[in-house]
Formats: structure tokens, sequence, C-alpha cells
């Protein structure tokens, strides 16, 4: 996953650059002297490797500083020169191929007033096995968790202001295939075994060349053993190195695959930057409910440098600097401070140690942050230019934790016969908590970190989960409905299926009390008109109901004549006094 580029300042240096996580450069150009010029070129154009049609599109990205000098660029497929396209303004030559088979050659060449500055060639073949990554998959499933991939990573990069993606169905064809491939053989983002007749490539770059992807400016995420698109990316974006790639400004487009075993892989594309350069921090500025835990389990292991792995800690800080890759980032400080203005031990990761790119800083706190509690964080920091020139690019901003025990879902997974509760904590997870699922006195679960010891076999019904935290100091217990019988869409999943869970002090439990308004609505102001869903044909105070913001019930009546099934209600002006009733 290392992307290479390389810079030339005609007669005078060579640049080579390996920056990360992506394929593709996005280098800044330099400011030369009115007499020299600069060639921006990348070694290989797309695609490479082998590729699934014999009409593929060839491009190839070769850029001069001045193109107000007398050039000219051409493309020879197999040794013949071809009417390829070149666009000035974004340095890409392209062609659009047709008929091809077996192996093929590509070849670049530039001359400028004349000469021949620069000549590349690379090579491809046409895959004759007609890859389809998506028969014999059942496409309803990988629709929805594509949808809900997509979906809940454009909520997290709305909230950062910043580009949304859109689907692409060539990094769709590509994620699916290298998820078909994890299916069977090793798991990671190389493809070793050029001979299995899953493989199409050994690094997303080829895989997203292979299936007809265009862009250089390629990346991949890859979640194990998720139920879904939802938790897959709420995963990726809680592990500090691969949420560079869903933060990464510079990619608009996105294909998501799924496998049986539950492993989801995103991939992503874009035009990568062409000199403009964005700062990004996770947690961003003001963020509130940030979790207060992480479980370092990450590959790369961010925590290689300090010899920890597969710890809990504090939730990581990230600061990252994209922009163009010949910059380099210079930090002098970071730091992570509490309320109290003291600093938080952390596990610092900066550019200086990296090997797995240079334009970030992560800050790990050592032990579990403090629930409901305000952090600081700085980061003081220079972009160094190719031609030198410094910049500043230091940041300064604050967030809060969540404050209490809460979970944004519940379900179960299933292993050797066994059930599994899992429960995804939403402000962050304390690995000492005890859980209790029971219904009418009787435990079926108990539950302690990965630990859970099971005491009867469960079933349809309601039930009672009381967690009790020590991290968040509170007791918390959750009413969840459970149903059994629907077949589990991934390998590790249950039939036993949580249809529902809410906090007993919510007013989610207080619907259930009142089941006659269906519509589970809560109103507030002094006249509303609702539909009574149940259609009684006598409309009175036992059918409708108005609850208060603390979810006290109103005593009310209904004014005026009934229209159909809708009806209007008013409280009085005494019960809005005594009960604290006001709208909104």
């Amino acid at each position: 996953m290392i992307k290479h580029s390389v810079w030339i300042l005609v007669g005078i240096v060579l640049f080579v650059l390996t920056p990360d996580h992506v394929h593709g450069t996005e280098n800044n150009q330099p400011k030369m002297e009115s007499n020299s010029y600069t060639i921006r070129y990348h070694e290989e154009g797309s695609p490479t490797g082998l590729v699934s049609t014999g009409s593929p599109e060839i491009t190839y990205f070769i850029k001069l500083s001045n193109n107000d000098l007398p050039y000219e660029v051409d493309m020879f497929v197999n040794g013949k020169e071809v009417s390829s396209t070149y666009n000035e303004n974004t340095g890409m030559l392209t062609y659009e191929a047709w008929g091809l088979t077996g192996a093929n050659t590509v070849t670049v060449q530039l001359e400028v007033y004349g000469e021949k500055q620069l000549e590349r060639s690379w090579s491809f073949e046409i895959d004759s096995r007609n890859m389809d990554p998506f028969a014999s998959m059942d496409n309803e499933i990988l629709t929805t968790v594509g949808n809900d991939a997509l979906a809940r990573a454009n909520e997290y990069r709305e909230r950062l202001d910043i580009p949304l993606l859109k689907n692409n169905d060539h990094l769709k064809e590509a994620a699916q295939a290298h998820a078909n491939y994890m299916n069977v053989y090793s798991k990671g983002h190389h493809e070793m075994n050029n001979s299995a007749h899953l493989f199409t490539g050994k690094q997303p770059a080829e895989r997203t060349s292979y299936f007809g992807y265009p862009k250089w400016f390629v990346g991949e995420g890859i979640s194990y053993e998720e139920p879904g698109g939802v938790s897959a990316v709420d995963h990726l974006f809680d592990a500090p190195y691969h949420r560079l790639s869903l933060m990464n400004p510079f990619y608009n487009e996105v294909g998501t695959g799924y496998n049986n075993q539950g492993d989801v892989v995103m991939n992503f594309g874009g035009d990568g930057s062409e000199g403009e350069h964005r700062i990004i921090q996770y947690p961003y500025p003001n963020q509130r409910d940030v979790p207060v835990s992480w479980f370092a389990y990450e590959t790369p292991n961010p925590l290689r440098f300090f010899n920890q792995d597969q710890v809990w800690t504090g939730y990581p800080v990230s600061y990252v600097y994209y922009g163009p890759s010949s910059h380099e980032l210079q930090v002098s400080e970071a730091s992570l401070v509490n309320e109290d203005g003291e600093t938080v031990p952390s596990y610092t990761v900066t550019p200086q140690m990296e090997n797995e790119g240079t334009h970030h800083v992560f800050l790990i706190p050592k032990e579990k942050l403090m629930p409901g509690a305000g952090y600081k964080v700085r980061v003081n920091a220079q972009a160094k230019t190719a031609e030198g020139n410094l910049f500043d690019v230091s940041r300064t901003w604050s967030f809060k934790t969540g404050e209490s025990v809460l979970f944004h879902d519940i379900y179960f997974e299933a292993q050797n016969g066994v059930h599994f509760l899992t429960l995804e904590w939403a402000n962050g997870e304390d690995p000492e908590a005890k859980a209790i699922l029971s219904k009418e006195d009787k435990i079926y679960i108990e539950k302690k970190g990965d630990t859970q010891r099971t005491v009867r076999s469960l079933e349809s019904g309601t039930y009672e989960l009381k967690v009790d935290s020590p991290h968040f100091n509170e007791q918390e217990t959750y009413i969840v409905m459970i149903e059994t019988g629907n077949l589990p869409h991934y390998q590790y999943g249950s039939n036993l299926n949580v249809v529902d869970f809410y906090q007993t002090n919510s007013l989610e439990a207080l619907y259930q009390k009142f089941p006659i308004w269906e519509a589970r609505q809560s109103f507030y102001g002094s006249y509303k008109v609702f539909n009574d869903r149940k259609q009684q044909p006598d409309h009175n105070e036992e059918g409708t109901f108005i609850i208060d913001r603390i979810g006290n019930l109103i005593t009310s009546f209904l004014n005026g004549s009934e229209a159909g099934d809708s009806s209007t209600v008013l409280p009085t002006q005494e019960e809005d006094e005594e009960s604290g009733y006001m709208p909104y």
C-alpha cells in the first residue's frame, strides 16, 4: 500500500516520494526560474496487472509546470501510436481502447522543444476468466450493507465538513472481488496467491484498475466479522490508521464488498490533491459524546513503537495534514490536557517515527478518558514545501466525552453453538462492566468484557438487561425484545434477533404503557392534530394521552368534533401550569 511518484527538475535534481495508504501522488509544483520547468509524472499508468475487459480506459498522469512551452505528449499501445487525449489542467492522458487481448504494453513519450524528455512504459494483461464478483451472491444483502456503510460514512464526513462520498460501480466490483478472495484465502490488503481463481491483483490499485476504475488515487479499508455496514464504518473510524481514508477530503467515491464471514471491504477513489491542503482533526472541534475508550487491535498497530498491542486505551485523537505528498509535516508539540490543565499521559505517534505515512499525529491516551469530561488538544506544526518554504498548520481544539452508559446497537453472534451477546457502546466500552440479561427474575446471560456465561437458552420474548459500569459509575437497565427463527446473513450471525431495545426510563418505555398510541410520537405545543392509528370508533380520554417532556401523563380532554381519524387535543391552561407542560 505504498505509492510512488517522481519529480524531475530538468538538468538539476530527482526526487522519489513514498507517501502512505493510497496509490498515486498529490505533488505540489515547485517554483522555478523562468528558463526552467518541472515534469510531474507517475512511474506507471492505469491499468496494470490483470484487466477484466478488452476495452479498458488507459490513463497516465504527466504534467509540465509551464504549458506555454512547445511540447508533445503521445501514447503508444503495443508499439502503435493511438489517438489519446491530453488535459493540461488535470495532467491526464487518456485513451479508450477496444478489442484488446492477452498481454499489452503502453508507452508514453514527452517531447519539449522537439527533444524527448521522458519515456515510460508499463504492461497489463486481459483476463480471459470473465470474472463476475457478484455471481451466486445475495445482492439484497450486498446492497443493504453497501448503502448502510455509505450513509454512515457520510454522516461522519458531514460532521467534519468534507465532501460526501458517492457509490462507484468499478470500486464496488473491486471491493466485492477482494471480499470473495478473503473468504477463501488469506485476509488483509494483499492478494499473494496470483494463481488463485479469485485473484484480481496484489494491491488495491491493481484491483481497482482490474475492474476499470481509471483514477490513480485509491485506498482501502477492511473490517472483519461485521453484522453490517454501520458497525463496520464505526469500527474503522475508531481505529486511527483506518479513519485516515474515511476522512480524506480528496476521495469522493467508494465501493463496498461483503462476504459470508462478515468481512467488509471499502475501496475509496478520487482525484487527489492538486496543490490544495486540508487539516482534519478527530474527534473534531467541540465534538460531544466522544467515546472514553478503545481496544487497540489494528493492523498496522499504532502502538508498535511502544511495544504495546491489544490493550485498552483511551479513545485515539488524530490530527491529519491532507496535502501534497511532497510536503513535509514538522511537528514540534502534540499534547492532550484535561479540564484541570493536567497533561494526559499518551502514546504519541509523530511523523518523525512513522513508516506508514508522515502527514499525521496520533495521541492515544494510556488510560480510559473520564466520562463527561472536557479535553483540549494542541498540535504545533509546520508544513514544508518541496522548495523549502514553511507555513504554519498548528491547531488547538477541544472535545467532551460521553457521560453515561449508552448503546447504539445490541445483537447476538453465534460461534460453536453459543450465542454471544454483543453490546456496541456509543460512549466507549467499559471492559469491567457487568451485564445480566434476565426475564421474570431468571438469569439467562451474565457477561463481563469478552467473557460470557450462558445460564439458560434464549427464546422469543422481552428481557431485561442490567448493566453495572464502574468506570461510568452508573447502573443502567434496558428492555431488550428478542425474536428467533430468522436465518443469519453471515457466518457468525445468530437466529436470535434483537428487534428493539430501549432504556427503562426513556419515552420509548413510556410508550409501551400506552399501546393505543402506535405512532410513538411526542407533541409539545398547546394545539396539535394527530391521527388515531387504531381508528377507535369512539374517541375518549382512555384512548388519548398527553405526556410532558419528562414523561408525566397529563389529564387531557377532547375539544371539538372528530372528522375521520383525526382529533384535536387541547390541554387546559391549569394543567399546563401544574405539570410544567410547555411548548418547545
